[in-house]
C-alpha cells in the first residue's frame, strides 16, 4: 500500500492532468523535486511532495536553494488544495 505521500502526489497528478497540466516524474537524482508540472501556457511548476509531518532531507533542501538560487521555485507541497492554488496563481501570474 502506497505511503501518504504518493497518495498525495497521486491525487494531484490527477487533478493536474485533468486541468490539462502535463507532468513528469523526476529520477534524476537524490534530493531533486518529485515532479514537474507544465501548464497549457507555457508555465513550469516544481513540486517536492511531504506528508503534513514530513521533512526534508538536507540533500533536498540543498538542491531547493541551488534552484532558488538560479531562479527556479520548489514548492513543497503536503496538501491538494495548496497544489491547486499554486497552479491556479501559476496561471494567474502568466495571464496578468
Amino acid at each position: 500500500m502506497p505511503g501518504p505521500e504518493a497518495r498525495l502526489e497521486s491525487k494531484c497528478v490527477k487533478l493536474a492532468e485533468g486541468a490539462g497540466w502535463a507532468t513528469v516524474k523526476v529520477y534524476a537524482a537524490p534530493g531533486w523535486p518529485d515532479r514537474i508540472f507544465f501548464g497549457p501556457f507555457g508555465e513550469t511548476v516544481l513540486v517536492e511532495f511531504k506528508s503534513k509531518r514530513g521533512k526534508l532531507r538536507p540533500i533536498q533542501v540543498r538542491v531547493i536553494v541551488w534552484l532558488g538560487l538560479n531562479e527556479h521555485d520548489v514548492h513543497v507541497v503536503d496538501d491538494e488544495e495548496w497544489f491547486m492554488e499554486i497552479l491556479s496563481e501559476t496561471l494567474w501570474e502568466h495571464m496578468t
